[in-house]
């Protein structure tokens, strides 16, 4: 099969505490066409020594000031080189077998801009609380007002990013 590069971006600041696992579950993934960046917003924690613990896994990372997670987001979309784009926060992981079941995905349908799938949602433990099943169909109410796109589940093509544009850096907290 013919990957298609995934290009993830890792906002971060002072997540120390979750950062390693979020590294480790993408490292682990073992996807032939990845292209992982980190962007961390200058940390004060131990977040700069785990990211240069996984720097041999990273295609890019920078720890510096920034305006925010939205702007992080947005300066590791500007680097990326994907054809398929995410984000997964620095408290958020993949689970064993996404990044081939995504690129599998986009491959056998190269008339899908975005894909979205199941998610787990876990307490800072890691201990699963609930599990959040995708529809085969939704409408447009279900999309907006109940949550069912988690997005650390939510993969799309560079094509989209450039027609719809980067992400609202005046969202901080619900830009996805």
């Amino acid at each position: 099969m013919n990957w298609p590069t995934i290009t993830i971006v890792t906002p971060s600041f002072n997540q120390g505490r979750f950062l390693k696992e979020t590294l480790d579950s993408v490292a682990a993934q073992r996807y032939p066409a990845l292209e992982h960046i980190v962007i961390d917003g200058g940390s004060t924690d131990e977040s700069v020594a785990i990211i240069e613990q996984h720097a041999g896994a990273l295609a890019y990372w920078v720890s510096e000031r920034d305006r925010g997670q939205s702007h992080a987001i947005n300066k590791g979309f500007a680097r990326a080189t994907g054809d398929v784009l995410t984000w997964l926060n620095s408290d958020d992981t993949l689970l064993p077998g996404a990044l081939s079941a995504v690129g599998a995905a986009f491959g056998a349908r190269p008339d899908v801009d975005l894909i979205y799938g199941n998610f787990v949602y876990t307490d800072p433990g890691g201990t699963p609380m609930r599990t959040r099943h995708v529809f085969a169909s939704m409408s447009y109410e279900t999309l907006l007002y109940h949550d069912y796109l988690g997005q650390p589940a939510v993969f799309f093509r560079r094509s989209l990013l450039d027609r719809v544009g980067p992400v609202d850096e005046s969202l901080h907290y619900c830009m996805d």
